[in-house]
């Protein structure tokens, strides 16, 4: 494989292709797919607050869940608090 050093600028960049030329090659889909199973946390629920959800009218259930989907992959985002006594309970303030 030749490739000229004036496209890639230094290197090292030419040694991590070289290094990775005879890798097999994954469809972006796949990738993705791995990444996000991979990525995320895993959200549980108990069934009181599949009862609770089902009580607040659609708009907010959508809110409600996209925030948690939302911190499925960034569980530490912003205006997320650590609750006191809680291992591993944090708290997140939607709304009013």
């Amino acid at each position: 494989m030749i490739l000229p050093l004036a496209e890639y600028g230094d290197l090292q960049d030419l040694a991590v292709i070289a290094c990775r030329k005879n890798e097999p090659l994954i469809p972006l889909a796949e990738v993705k797919r791995r990444l996000k199973k991979n990525g995320a946390f895993e959200v549980s629920f108990r069934r009181s607050v599949e009862r609770d959800l089902r009580k607040l009218d659609q708009a907010t259930q959508a809110q409600v869940l996209k925030a948690v989907d939302d911190l499925s992959r960034a569980p530490r985002s912003s205006g997320c608090r650590k609750l006191q006594g809680g291992e591993d309970a944090f708290h997140i303030r939607l709304g009013d």
